[in-house]
């Protein structure tokens, strides 16, 4: 599966503006089949996952049955097509009734789901989007360090930096060498002189690195460093400082470590990393809450902000997710339309959001003001 097969949050947001006033047939498969025998079983999901909402469209108007049938007709030719069937993780569809707006892949399975309404429904979309965070994992030694990126599961190269290590012995000018040292040079040992050009080195491979790693995760993804703890701490003090709050050292990944244990400890830093994120958010969104109105707790208290693009972010959990799914589709669409940051927070911080805010809570962008009361009584 390649990158650019996934769904991603810009086409996220532009197909949630775009289609805001249409009917939409919004379709999650949980985890698609590879093998394009199993067609027939996924074909079947997806039938029984429309029959209910056919069902419920009986006393519809004509028009709004027909539309519906025809956007079913279109995802059966996409189903036909087989494209479903070549990607490993959840799949999402989003179609009207003239065109099959979107027809793909998303990073992380979601629960099979059939949606028909005025615009996409667009929640698990989140959900599965929060597993699209850049990883960059590097495992560095004094002269090189190989560059990784994970991605829905999977583990790509992502290139190598070198350097070789210069000077560490001089010529001996003729005479017979002496074990340790250069004669003629005053006596500077030659083990000193191969552990300072070892130290620049390692310094120039540590900056180079550095710079490859800020392109590929940018300021916000996520980094995993490995190979020798004194290359993995160089590494690390050269990152900007945003960067290396989303970086983790992990003494298990050394340059022995094949592949599939990369990918595997990849997932486990990236994970660490996240809940560690979610945590801090929500501690400071806690704290925030009742603090001059600069964050909001409760569903009621959100949506009011985030309809009328006061939200700077907005905080969900899992189980208000799926315990709220209309109200949290609310949030998700407001949030969209105003490009509020929207995160669904998991783990210990999940916990404690579900606990002090209900299960969902917002930053402001700027407070509400009262009126002046001497301006309204004059």
């Amino acid at each position: 599966m390649n990158e650019s097969d996934l769904l991603s949050e810009p086409q996220l947001v532009a197909l949630a503006e775009a289609l805001e006033g249409d009917m939409v047939l919004s379709v999650y498969l949980e985890q698609p089949v590879s093998d394009p025998a199993g067609r027939d079983a996924w074909q079947a999901t997806i039938l029984n996952a429309l029959a209910p909402v056919r069902a419920s469209l009986a006393e519809q108007s004509r028009n709004e049955r027909d539309e519906f049938e025809r956007s079913v007709a279109l995802l059966g030719d996409v189903v036909s097509d087989g494209s479903p069937a070549v990607h490993a993780c959840g799949w999402v569809g989003f179609i009207t009734s003239d065109q099959v707006r979107f027809a793909g892949a998303l990073p992380a399975p979601t629960p099979t789901l059939v949606r028909w309404q005025r615009g996409v429904w667009a929640t698990p979309c989140i959900r599965a989007l929060k597993q699209h965070r850049v990883v960059i994992v590097a495992i560095a030694d004094g002269v090189s360090a190989r560059l990784f990126r994970y991605v829905a599961g999977s583990l790509l190269p992502a290139g190598k930096v070198a350097v070789h290590v210069r000077g560490g012995h001089a010529d001996h000018l003729g005479a017979l060498p002496r074990a340790g040292f250069h004669p003629g040079t005053r006596g500077t040992p030659a083990t000193d002189l191969a552990a300072k050009a070892r130290v620049t080195a390692r310094g120039r491979l540590v900056h180079a690195a550095a710079s490859q790693i800020l392109a590929l995760a940018g300021e916000s993804g996520y980094v995993i460093l490995g190979g020798t703890t004194p290359a993995a701490h160089a590494l690390l003090r050269e990152l900007s400082p945003s960067l290396a709050r989303h970086t983790l050292c992990l003494a298990a990944l050394t340059a022995r470590t094949p592949d599939a244990a990369i990918r595997d400890l990849a997932a486990q830093g990236a994970s660490a990393l996240r809940d560690a994120e979610d945590r801090a958010m929500v501690d400071q969104l806690i704290e925030a809450v009742g603090a001059h109105g600069a964050a909001v707790a409760g569903a009621v208290a959100v949506l009011d902000a985030a309809s009328a693009g006061r939200a700077h972010e907005v905080l969900l959990t899992e189980r208000f997710v799926n315990a709220e799914p209309e109200l949290a589709e609310q949030a998700v669409k407001f949030a969209l339309a105003h490009h509020t940051r929207l995160e669904i927070v998991m783990g210990e911080a999940a916990a404690r959001l579900d606990r002090e805010a209900g299960g969902i809570a917002a930053h402001l962008r700027f407070v509400r003001q009262p009126a002046d009361p001497l301006a309204a009584a004059s």
